[in-house]
């Protein structure tokens, strides 16, 4: 099983993956890009069950390291993984900041302002360890 690193958008956590193994990693304009098949637990929400998660985990053997934004799922599995977290709400909510700026497109998000920042991202549902991440 590769190495899994688990995070919220927004914190970096595309780095420390391609840092674990750099294969089919490179960085363009200050984003680390991968190789989809490697993020596909980041869209967690596609596969139907955790089976095919399972699946997906066990054959995925190309690569070292893994992103994922399915902690749940992992915590419920008693996987060992990299979580990235910070418990400091300023930090917090420049992570989110820089999520909603780098998502604005595909999510259609017209305020990146401080405003509402976090909000998605500091729901006590979204953090079951109970980590402001």
């Amino acid at each position: 099983m590769p190495t899994i690193v688990c995070y919220n958008g927004g914190c970096f956590g595309d780095l420390i993956t391609a840092l674990i193994d750099t294969t089919d990693a490179f960085i363009d304009n200050g984003t680390v890009i991968h190789n989809r098949s490697r993020l596909r637990l980041k869209e967690y929400f596609y596969f139907k069950s955790d089976q095919e998660k399972d699946d997906y985990l066990s054959n995925h053997t190309e690569y070292k390291s893994v992103s994922s934004h399915d902690i749940r799922y992992h915590i419920k599995k008693r996987h060992s993984f990299i979580g990235v977290v910070t418990e400091d709400l300023n930090v917090a909510l420049q992570l989110s900041t820089r999520f909603l700026k780098l998502k604005e497109e595909v999510y259609n998000i017209t305020d990146t302002t401080n405003s509402n920042s976090g909000a998605v991202f500091l729901q006590e549902d979204d953090n079951p360890g109970g980590f402001i991440s």
